[in-house]
């Protein structure tokens, strides 16, 4: 009788609001400066303004939703420190923390969940993570975050984000975040079976060069038997959607590059990632998942 009473009252209930999200990587602001590395950065925050309203390609009257927010997964800045404020070449430039200001009152109207890639962390300077470290505290969707208050997780309806920064690892500039994940996994989940979506710099099918083939492992025994929706990464600066360990895996392309990032929408039975290149289009990818 319970079973058929709860039967019953799911089968009634309303559907789940899609949730909207873009996610970017590797803007490198800074890098190439002569090569108008800050314009195509502006350009690409001005189509991401534009969008809302835009009709989803071969979508029949499907329009994209004002976002929740903007994700970055690594790579925010060129190598020098500079670069996040805005002083470089002699002269005030617009850094990351002005171009993706955290709260969405910037040219960038949507509030912005970034992550730190390895170059910026470059020559020793700390000054990204410092600025993670202070943003987090200023999300627009408070999160909660790791004790070294870098890696941060938060809720938009029933989706659970997880920010790894770098990628899942222990000691050195990952920055214990696999720590972060397996606690984050056990203590801050809604309900043992709530969607995960989870961001990181450094990829799985390479970047071996970066982290071992046992740090996946490692990762992958603290994510199995969450029901992970998919994971985005950075690096590469390419376009790819591919599996790991049955995880939905997309390489996000680089956005200083033809301004590129993805538009990715949950519906209630499937995760719509759709790319935009030089303002346009460009491919779309979908993966059901389970609520």
């Amino acid at each position: 009788m319970i079973t058929l009473a709860f039967l019953l009252i799911t089968a009634f209930l309303p559907a789940q609001e899609a949730v909207t999200f873009f996610i970017a990587a590797d803007p490198h602001v800074g890098r190439h400066q002569f090569e108008d590395n800050e314009d195509v950065n502006k350009r690409a925050i001005e189509d991401m303004n534009s969008l809302p309203g835009a009709l989803y390609p071969e979508e029949e009257n499907k329009t994209v939703d004002i976002p929740r927010g903007v994700l970055v997964a690594g790579d925010l800045i060129g190598d020098l420190h500079e670069h996040w404020d805005g002083f470089w070449l002699g002269k005030w430039h617009e850094g990351f923390d002005n171009l993706y200001q955290v709260n969405g009152k910037g040219l960038l109207r949507y509030p912005v969940y970034e992550g730190y890639g390895n170059h910026d962390f470059q020559f020793f300077s700390e000054r990204v993570l410092a600025g993670i470290y202070i943003r987090n505290i200023y999300r627009s969707t408070p999160v909660k975050t790791s004790d070294n208050g870098l890696h941060y997780s938060w809720d938009w309806d029933d989706i659970h984000f997880i920010n790894l920064n770098l990628y899942p690892g222990g000691y050195g500039r990952a920055e214990y975040s696999l720590n972060f994940l397996k606690y984050d996994l056990q203590n801050n989940l809604a309900r043992p079976n709530q969607p995960v979506i989870i961001y990181h710099h450094y990829s799985y099918d390479s970047s071996l060069l970066w982290w071992s083939e046992q740090e996946r492992e490692e990762a992958y025994e603290a994510m199995k038997g969450y029901n992970i929706i998919a994971i985005f990464t950075g690096h590469e600066h390419r376009s790819d959607h591919y599996r790991w360990h049955n995880i939905p895996i997309f390489a996000i392309p680089n956005t200083y590059e033809q301004l590129q990032y993805y538009v990715c929408q949950v519906t209630d039975n499937a995760l719509h990632v759709y790319k935009r290149k030089n303002g346009q289009w460009d491919g779309k990818w979908q993966t059901s998942l389970n609520r």
